[in-house]
């Protein structure tokens, strides 16, 4: 006879054998013991010091927008720390996470005095009266000093398009770290 609470039952349908006695353990039923809040206040301390860490390799290698999902992680595993003290990591954080979201929104465009050659680009008037424009050879564009590509501030197109496909990475490093 199968008991209509799943939860409840002592075993298997499909294989007929007896579940282990800890899954009707009183811990099961009551939740966790005194002592795990303080465990789970360690743990979730050192993973969250962990997920800064690897948020700072990510932004020092420019990737901020990957680097703004380990900050934010960190941040929320923070909560879970009952330690009132946390103000100065808490700043430090959430001073990151600005960071990353204002340098994770800056994006190379082509420069556009000079086209994206990187050269100096000078208006000559022709003797007809026309104004025409000739690379001056030898000089850089002053705006994008010769790399051609200047930074500037992208879409939101390109912001939510950033955070998605960083999201998607930070899931598939998450998981090669075991952690998913």
């Amino acid at each position: 006879v199968s008991s209509i609470n799943p939860m409840a039952r002592t075993v298997c349908t499909h294989c007929g054998g007896e579940f282990p006695p800890a899954a009707n353990s009183a811990e099961s039923k009551t939740g966790p013991t005194s002592s795990s809040p303080s465990a789970l206040a360690e743990e979730s301390a050192k993973l969250a010091e962990e997920e800064m860490q690897v948020g700072r390799r990510f932004m020092e290698t420019g990737d901020y927008v990957m680097a703004l999902c380990f900050f934010r992680n960190s941040t929320a595993l923070a909560l879970l720390e009952p330690d009132v003290s946390q103000e100065k990591s808490g700043t430090e954080r959430l001073e990151l996470i600005r960071t990353c979201e204002r340098e994770g929104r800056m994006v190379k465009r082509k420069c556009p005095d000079c086209g994206g050659t990187g050269k100096r680009v000078m208006r000559v008037a022709t003797l007809a009266g026309e104004v025409e424009e000739q690379e001056a050879y030898g000089q850089s564009c002053r705006k994008c000093r010769g790399s051609g590509q200047i930074l500037c501030r992208g879409t939101v197109e390109e912001w939510k398009f950033a955070v998605g496909r960083a999201q998607t990475q930070y899931v598939s490093v998450q998981k090669t770290r075991g952690y998913v």
